[in-house]
């Protein structure tokens, strides 16, 4: 049917996790960037890429594109030992030095 609303599966609990970190870090960097312009339009165009390339990820499974996005054949070509997908951002520790949390440490 034309009109008919595509069925989404329930979110994971352990990207709802993932998530809702993301979101926390998102609103403490934009909270420090919010004086400069120029760093929150760097962001921006991050952020803005990545939008596109959930979007272009998803009407692909959704069957509303025409072919595999350029997107996902980039992410099958990183490879899964690529520190920048192994290693969360450096956390603030109360003493003011900083850590870098990996995947594993969290949960």
């Amino acid at each position: 049917m034309i009109n008919e609303v595509p069925k989404y599966p329930a979110v994971r609990p352990e990207i709802e996790s993932e998530l809702a970190a993301i979101e926390g870090l998102l609103y403490e960097l934009i909270l420090r960037c919010q004086g400069s312009a120029r760093e929150l339009d760097q962001m921006a165009g991050v952020l803005d890429n990545y939008l596109s390339m959930c979007e272009d990820i998803r009407d692909s499974l959704l069957g509303l594109a025409e072919s595999e996005p350029r997107a996902i054949r980039k992410l099958k070509a990183v490879p899964p030992d690529d520190d920048r997908l192994t290693q969360r951002p450096k956390l603030p520790l109360n003493n003011g030095e900083s850590r870098i949390e990996s995947k594993s440490s969290v949960n």
